[in-house]
Order: C-alpha cells, then structure tokens, then sequence
C-alpha cells in the first residue's frame, strides 16, 4: 500500500465525523494533491508557451496509458469515453498506440461511492482541459478536428456538463460514511494519476 494511500485511511474516519456538503468536503480533502498535479512536469508543460509537438504527443500518451485501463475498471459518466478520444487525437497525429505503456495497478473501487470519488476527478478535469485546449490550439495549431479533441471534450458544454454532474452527485444524500468512500475513491483516482505520471515522465527520460 502505497503512502498517499495509508493518508487516505487515515483520514476515513474523522471524514466518517464530518457532515456537510459533499462537494465541499472532496474540495477540501483532495486539495493538496490537487495542486501537486499542477505543477508536476508533464501537466505544467501544457501550459508552457514553448510546448513542442513531440512533448504534446508525450503527454497524450502518457494519459492514453492511464485511461485505457482506468476504463476497463471504471465505466465512463455518461457517454464519454476518454480513452477514444485520445486514440483519434494520437491517431491523427500518426501515432501508434499499440506501444503505449499503460498504468499496471489500475485502482480497485470497493463501492458505488468510490466510482462517484472517481467520477468526481475524471469529470472535473474538464474544467482544466477547456483552457489547455485553446492554448494547443494558439501554440501548435491542432485542434477538436485534429489532435486536440481529448481536451475539448465536452466543448461549450463544459460548463454545463460540470453544474449537471455537481447536481447530480449532491442529490445521492450520501450519509457520513458514504461521504468518506466519495472521498477515497476521488484520492485513489487521484494518487494513481500522480504516481503515473512520475513512472511516464521518468521512463522517458531514462529511454
């Protein structure tokens, strides 16, 4: 078991003595490895003004890896499968992705809670993805048409997708020890990305 992990059971049950709104208390509890994420190489080079198209196409595979088995444990919210759209951008970028590495120890969700943890930091992202999508599009030209379409995602429906998923989670009326498995399964999801693209980033660089 991981460290990040034995934090999160730790943390289970002063979560289990804390009620409150839900997505309030992911916010709060998911907040440091959050901003970890930001500044992690391969994320801040999204955002980078000297981005080139072969660490972009890094980056796409890097998360291809990480989503193909992510989706075979964890079914897609609504009808967006992630994993597909990375393929037509790799695809469209003359990319073979038979050769991609994929993420070994997928996480284990033990309950409908933890896939709404899940949920909660596969359908955030999208919020991010919004901005890095026009700055692909400004810095090397590809776009939802060709190259950029996993980071545009839902598109001007962005913001619209985001407040209908919030609704939807506040309305499961999750009691204290349902908010902690919320709360597990967002920081399982989260830990595996992260340990992810430090196995990716440093694979690269000793190839």
């Amino acid at each position: 078991m991981t460290l990040s992990l034995l934090r999160t059971n730790k943390k289970i049950g002063l979560i289990q003595n804390r009620q409150g709104n839900i997505l309030d208390i992911l916010k709060s509890e998911t907040h440091d490895i959050h901003e970890r994420l930001h500044i992690h190489p391969m994320t801040e080079a999204l955002h980078s003004k000297s981005i080139t198209k072969p660490v972009y196409t890094n980056i796409l595979k890097a998360f291809y890896g990480f989503y193909t088995p992510l989706e075979n444990a964890l079914e897609p919210y609504g009808h967006i499968s992630r994993k597909k759209l990375l393929q037509k951008d790799l695809q469209a970028l003359n990319c073979a992705t038979n050769e991609t590495l994929m993420l070994r120890e997928t996480p284990h969700y033990e309950s409908r809670e933890e896939k709404w943890g899940a949920w909660y930091v596969v359908e955030g992202s999208s919020l991010g993805s919004t901005f890095i999508h026009k700055h692909i599009k400004n810095h090397l030209g590809y776009s939802v048409d060709h190259g950029a379409q996993f980071f545009y995602c839902y598109g001007r429906r962005t913001a619209a997708h985001w407040k209908q998923f919030c609704e939807t989670l506040q309305k499961q009326s999750f009691n204290p020890k349902e908010q902690a498995e919320v709360v597990t399964g967002a920081l399982k999801t989260f830990s595996s990305l992260e340990q992810w693209l430090w196995e990716f980033y440093h694979a690269g660089e000793s190839a």
